[in-house]
This record gives C-alpha cells, structure tokens and sequence, in this order.
C-alpha cells in the first residue's frame, strides 16, 4: 500500500465521502442499524468505530477502507 493511514483521519474522511455521495448522518445510521449519535460521534472524532464496523461503513458508502483512513 502507498500513502499513510491513520484512523485520525477517519472523521475528514468520512464527512467528505458522506457528503460526496450525498447522505446524511441519520440515512448513515440506518444503514448501519446504529443510532445517529454514533455516526455524529464518529464525524466528529469523537469516538472510532470497531475494524467490524469500518468495513460495514465502507460497504454503504461503497469505498475501500483504505479510502477512509488514508492521510
């Protein structure tokens, strides 16, 4: 893999792909089956979701993990 990747650059990462794709934080949860304070806890770094459910984020957003955590 090229590039680096950190889970501190989760949350930018997450926003813009949310916002690329053009789904909010409350369609995110339901996807995912969480409440929506995750998903803002998350794009705020706040908190970090579990390696489980960064693939299951990756999935709805259908981007690689890499895509999400690289600098």
């Amino acid at each position: 893999m090229d590039g680096t990747y950190k889970l501190s650059s989760f949350p930018k990462n997450l926003r813009n792909l949310m916002f690329e794709k053009g789904m909010s934080s409350a369609h995110l949860a339901q996807e995912l089956d969480v409440v929506r304070m995750s998903v803002y806890n998350w794009r705020s770094g706040r908190a970090d979701p579990s390696l489980r459910r960064l693939f299951e984020i990756s999935e709805v957003l259908n981007t690689n993990v890499t895509n999400l955590i690289k600098e």
